[in-house]
């Protein structure tokens, strides 16, 4: 009997055993490859698969692209914790599958990104999301400024009429500024910045062109067709040198 009794004890426990292995919470399921989307997609689907999610939270995160900065929390279950509205998780109650749903996205939203459940250690699934940029013809190239050139290109007119120096005039044709790119001396002329922006966008606002260029946040002063001296100086202008040939692209674009 005694033998008996020592069998169905291991039994259970090896029962026991068994079933606390099949109930943790696992994201095997989850897919790992990476997600491509062009500009003419609006949405980005990102899967996640949760078994044996118990009482467990499954989070959804973003990596930050700043070093040593945590990842930024987007979502609780259900729950959203970005203010981005355009995010939402969509998740049938009692069902496996979480999926952040992020609209109308932009190359901004691009990243990596992962669920995480919230066990002892933590589990987590990345996804890498990547947003093709737009593909925007080059400035046509044009000749330098002149009494008798009528190309919109070259407002050097309304720079006139701005009062704009003539030491500074050579910053109202989009051609001298695509080849003086990190060249010359802007700083002389920063106070006068704010005029020549304002003619070279051409009264209009650029920035669904630039967004969908991937022109960063704070570069995209000159797609407004504004510049402030405070926020606008020339170190931002130095930081934003790599993205003045899409800008005047979405200009050129913009203007004819």
């Amino acid at each position: 009997m005694f033998v008996l009794l020592l069998g169905l004890v291991s039994l259970a426990q090896g029962q026991l055993a068994g079933y606390s292995a099949k109930t943790d919470p696992s994201l095997k399921l989850t897919p790992t490859r990476p997600i491509v989307k062009n500009p003419e997609e609006k949405d980005a689907l990102i899967t996640c698969i949760v078994q044996n999610q118990g009482d467990f939270t499954l989070m959804w995160k973003k990596t930050s692209k700043i070093p040593n900065r945590d990842a930024t929390v987007l979502s609780a279950n259900t729950h959203m914790v970005t203010s981005d509205k355009r995010m939402q998780v969509m998740h049938a109650t009692g069902g496996q599958v979480y999926v952040l749903k992020i609209t109308n996205v932009t190359v901004f939203d691009a990243g990596i990104y992962f669920c995480e459940v919230n066990t002892d250690p933590p589990i987590r699934a990345f996804r890498e999301l990547t947003v093709l940029r737009r593909q925007y013809r080059k400035v046509q190239k044009l000749p330098l400024p002149s009494s008798d050139t009528n190309s919109s290109h070259n407002f050097t007119s309304c720079c006139v009429s701005k009062n704009v120096s003539t030491s500074c005039q050579q910053y109202c044709h989009i051609d001298f500024v695509m080849d003086s790119i990190g060249l010359g001396k802007p700083e002389e002329c920063e106070e006068q910045f704010p005029s020549i922006v304002s003619c070279m966008a051409d009264g209009r606002n650029h920035m669904p062109c630039c967004v969908d260029a991937g022109i960063p946040e704070m570069c995209t002063d000159l797609c407004k067709g504004e510049f402030n001296i405070k926020t606008g100086s020339i170190k931002v202008i130095s930081t934003c040198r790599d993205y003045v040939e899409p800008t005047l692209s979405c200009i050129a674009t913009g203007i004819e």
